[in-house]
């Protein structure tokens, strides 16, 4: 039977409503939830080579602490310094009390985010953020899925990866001669690269496999549908005369062969 999402960890009650809402019942409803899109976060920039609007990855090292400033009573504006070894970069985040006190100087923290330039100076944004040897989700290529209110991106990322984690090896149901003559990628391997792939090309392979098995899906059904229909006895007309007083109405001939059809009867 499959796992409720309730159980997975770091979901419960709460949680598993929000997934619900995006017809998540089961792990394996998760496993299933494929991205929209993915960040390429798998190469680093240095500061100096960074270019505003332009979105990146930078390794760096806190220079000074958060600070707060309440530039007005509903905007807390928290700032700090960070740099490498090319130069320095702002960090800012609007409304976020949670920050404050989070960096240590001379901390090392990969950074993902999008540059921008204030007063000269280069800047980013309320970035993702994880420090340096506990990278989860920079690094590497991240899905991106479709949200609802409440389900944010983090929560949909970790809980992803845990699923693929908590349910182990999948057991595979397309035959290895059908994978073999159209080149289709093994279950296991298509699903962890669906949503955390190795590279691109890793991403399309298991794409194609997902695509493939949803086509194969539909025909197995049409053809199941096709069996259950030509299995079931017609219904015998044994009294025609009502089709000829209909035909005999019509306010146009019939064709040759809507003729031959009729005189079957």
């Amino acid at each position: 039977m499959p796992k409720d999402i309730r159980y997975l960890k770091g979901v419960g009650e709460r949680r598993a409503a929000l997934f619900n809402k995006k017809g998540i019942k089961t792990v394996e409803d998760l496993l299933y939830y494929f991205p929209r899109s993915h960040e390429d976060r798998s190469e680093t920039k240095e500061i100096e080579n960074c270019m505003e609007g332009e979105t990146v990855c930078v390794s760096v090292t806190v220079f000074s602490p958060v600070k707060d400033t309440q530039v007005r009573r509903n905007l807390l504006v928290s700032t700090m310094a960070v740099c490498d070894s090319t130069g320095a970069l702002n960090i800012v985040w609007y409304n976020n009390r949670y920050v404050k006190g989070r960096f240590m100087t001379g901390d090392e923290y990969i950074m993902y985010g999008k540059i921008t330039r204030s007063r000269g100076k280069l800047e980013m944004v309320n970035p993702v953020y994880e420090k340096k040897g506990d990278e989860r989700f920079t690094g590497k290529i991240v899905p991106l899925y479709p949200l609802t209110e409440g389900l944010t991106q983090k929560l949909l990322q970790s809980s992803m990866e845990l699923a693929i984690k908590d349910t182990g090896r999948l057991e595979e149901y397309i035959p290895s001669e059908i994978r073999d003559k159209y080149n289709i990628a093994e279950l296991n391997y298509a699903m962890k690269n669906i949503h955390f792939p190795d590279d691109y090309e890793s991403y399309n392979i298991a794409r194609e496999r997902f695509v493939f098995e949803e086509l194969l899906i539909l025909q197995l059904a049409l053809l199941s549908k096709r069996d259950d229909n030509t299995s079931r006895e017609g219904v015998v007309l044994e009294d025609i005369l009502c089709v000829q007083d209909f035909v005999s109405s019509l306010p146009f001939p019939l064709t040759g062969a809507q003729g031959k059809l009729l005189m079957k009867y």
